[in-house]
């Protein structure tokens, strides 16, 4: 890789004027929750799968999807599709 070669140049920081994320955010647990849940539920692949988010915590959530026979991956193990378990 050459000095020149724009790859190799660090980056410049973002500039401007931009929104505190965490700022504009429900501070009510419950709200924000029914937030993330519609959030999730307008995701169309999230829907297909019928994701559901369960539990909401500083820094995780826990997103479950019901077993589903068209998602297997595996027909001689019956194991979900990994690009369903990874979604």
């Amino acid at each position: 890789m050459s000095p020149n070669d724009p790859i190799a140049q660090p980056s410049a920081p973002l500039t401007g004027d931009f929104p505190d994320p965490v700022g504009d955010l429900p501070q009510d647990p419950e709200a924000l929750l029914a937030m993330a849940r519609a959030f999730i539920e307008a995701i169309p692949h999230s829907k297909a799968l019928g994701m559901r988010l369960d539990e909401l915590a500083s820094g995780t959530a826990e997103i479950s999807m019901p077993y589903d026979p068209k998602l297997i991956g595996d027909p001689a193990t019956g194991v979900i599709h990994g690009g369903a378990v990874s979604a």
